[in-house]
Order: C-alpha cells, then sequence, then structure tokens
C-alpha cells in the first residue's frame, strides 16, 4: 500500500465517523481544513522516497529525531511552519505556502457584472470547482 492511499484511507474513515456522529456539512469543513496538511505529508513522504532517503537520514539533516518524522509523516504531528521550512532546508527544497479566496458563485455572477460594467484592478479567474472561484489580484 502506498503512502497517499495510507493517507488517503484515514482520512476516509475518520470522514466517516465525522459524517456519521456530526452531519455532512461538519465533515465537509473538516475535509476542507485537513486536506492541505495531508497534502504536504504525501509530497514530504514522497520527496524523501525519490532521493532515497530513510526517515533516519531526514532525521539526521534536519537534526530531529527519527521517531518525530515518522509521527509527521503519520499525521500525528500536527505541523508548523517552522518545522515545515526546517524539513524543506534538510531536503534541499523550497517552501511555499499561499491562501487562495474561495469566492461563491452567486458573488461572482454579481462582480462580473460590476467588472464588466467597469474596468478594474482585479482579474477573476476561470471556474475551478462547482461551488467556488479564485479571486486574483493584479498589482502594478
Amino acid at each position: 500500500m502506498t503512502v497517499r492511499s495510507e493517507v488517503r484511507q484515514t482520512e476516509k474513515s475518520a470522514g466517516a465517523r465525522l459524517a456519521a456522529t456530526r452531519g455532512g456539512q461538519e465533515y465537509i469543513r473538516s475535509r476542507r481544513l485537513n486536506r492541505p496538511r495531508y497534502d504536504i505529508i504525501i509530497e514530504l513522504v514522497n520527496l524523501r522516497h525519490r532521493l532515497g532517503l530513510t526517515q533516519k537520514d531526514l532525521a539526521k539533516l534536519a537534526h530531529m529525531h527519527q521517531s518525530r518524522i515518522s509521527k509527521i509523516e503519520s499525521g500525528e504531528y500536527d505541523l508548523r511552519v517552522s518545522t515545515l521550512a526546517q524539513l524543506a532546508d534538510a531536503l534541499n527544497a523550497d517552501l511555499e505556502i499561499r491562501l487562495v479566496h474561495q469566492v461563491p458563485r452567486e458573488i461572482f455572477a454579481r462582480l462580473n457584472e460590476e467588472l464588466c460594467a467597469k474596468p478594474s484592478s482585479k482579474v477573476w479567474a476561470a471556474p475551478t470547482s462547482e461551488s467556488s472561484l479564485r479571486e486574483e489580484r493584479v498589482f502594478a
């Protein structure tokens, strides 16, 4: 079983428990909040594997204990940005963190009408999903 499938399986079982006990909306919110965490763990593990490093090797490079690397990769350890930066440095990788504002469709339609009526410094990206769109600002 790959790391990605293990993480997805853990996420599914946790999500199913949450959906059963607290309803669909809370499950959706929990999934949205945890997705970046799982994605960064998958990227970390994949990069370590591509470089041919063991957890012990990465721990030595990052000046951490192997058990901490194991907890990070299994999702037991809640990552801080400083820890991610330390791991990225050890792996000779760049760490990029960004926020993408989600705009509901109804607001997008209204804003699109306003933007078409007058010039603006905003550029609206094409729809990225059924329920939301990305807003990107252009800085001159």
